[in-house]
């Protein structure tokens, strides 16, 4: 979670949107705001890449991503060996 020290529970507060995609990116903006540092997993690696370069910018964090099938069944190990190579701790899961 990068230098930010973790308050526990907090609350995002109603979106501005109700598309599913524009919920997730108003959550994952929500989370690097505080401080959060983010692993993005989803099948399209271009639309993580620009992704994960919106939300790095200027706010000192840190953005990996892993393009991968979450529906595969190998997928839970997969996110998760792939954030251990990277020195993740899961701290908090937007699914």
């Amino acid at each position: 979670m990068g230098e930010h020290e973790r308050t526990g529970v907090f609350r995002l507060g109603p979106p501005p949107v109700r598309d599913p995609q524009e919920v997730f990116r108003y959550t994952y903006q929500a989370l690097a705001e505080k401080g959060y540092d983010l692993l993005l997993a989803s099948r399209n690696a271009e639309k993580l890449a620009r992704l994960a370069e919106a939300l790095s910018k200027g706010r000192g964090v840190r953005v990996e991503t892993l393009a991968v099938d979450l529906t595969a069944p190998a997928a839970p190990e997969e996110l998760l060996s792939f954030a251990d190579s990277k020195g993740f701790a899961v701290d908090v899961l937007v699914c």
